[in-house]
């Protein structure tokens, strides 16, 4: 990563539902993880005590979202948190591919502004990208597609895909059930003929995806909403 990369720092956005954040730990641990491999120290061990007492909420907002934001500092580390109230969350939408910068994306930076730019270049769609010649990701989270086999996939983590913990969580949900699915690389020829797909995110749980470049897929709604209730993320 650049300087002016690192700089800006990584983040971490967790859904707070009810007063509750869902899956603090695993967020805390991934944002850890990534500051520990790039600035050379942990998070502070007072963190969870900060974030406790930072979503006590006189209002009662139902849907929140809390962002975690740690910089480097000549002393060590800084982490300041925020949060804003949340819209109803989308159930299905269209991906489009857009090209992003081929650097490392398995650490949730603060700069957005490639993503900013994919997005305005696709919209109303998403955007989703791709390395050399493989599916990864979307602007928003990890995807998933269900192939002819009826198995769902989702791509591998490498330097190009964000371990996200709503997809791990999918992963367990989907293993519990007895559910097929296969960790696998695809194009976005192979996506654009799935039998269904969803991408995921902490804050909208799993969402369908109705169309891949303007060529309609089976609608999966029904599907991801029964999942996304199953996530804690509600509506």
């Amino acid at each position: 990563p650049t300087g002016d990369l690192l700089a800006a720092g990584v983040f971490e956005t967790v859904l707070v539902a009810d007063g509750r954040p869902v899956r603090l730990a695993g967020h805390l641990a991934r944002l850890d993880r990534s500051v520990r491999e790039l600035y050379g120290r942990g998070l502070p061990d007072d963190l969870p005590a900060r974030v406790a007492t930072h979503l006590v909420d006189p209002s009662r907002v139902r849907r929140r979202a809390l962002r975690i934001a740690v910089r480097p500092h000549p002393d060590g580390l800084t982490v300041q948190l925020s949060s804003r109230p949340l819209d109803p969350r989308p159930t299905s939408g269209a991906l489009a591919l857009a090209p992003r910068p081929e650097r490392s994306w398995r650490h949730k930076w603060s700069d957005r502004t490639a993503l900013e730019q994919a997005a305005s270049r696709t919209g109303p769609a998403l955007p989703y990208f791709s390395a050399a010649g493989w599916v990864t990701e979307t602007d928003r989270g990890n995807l998933f597609w269900r192939d002819a086999a009826g198995q769902w996939c989702t791509p591998p983590l490498d330097e190009q895909v964000l371990p996200g913990v709503t997809r791990r969580e999918v992963l367990d949900l989907l293993a519990g059930d007895g559910t097929p699915v296969a960790i696998r690389r695809a194009t976005p020829a192979e996506l654009q003929q799935a039998a269904g797909a969803f991408w995921t995110s902490s804050l909208s749980g799993a969402v369908a995806v109705v169309a891949v470049d303007d060529k309609p897929l089976p609608d999966s709604t029904r599907y991801t909403v029964g999942l996304s209730r199953r996530l804690g993320v509600g509506h």
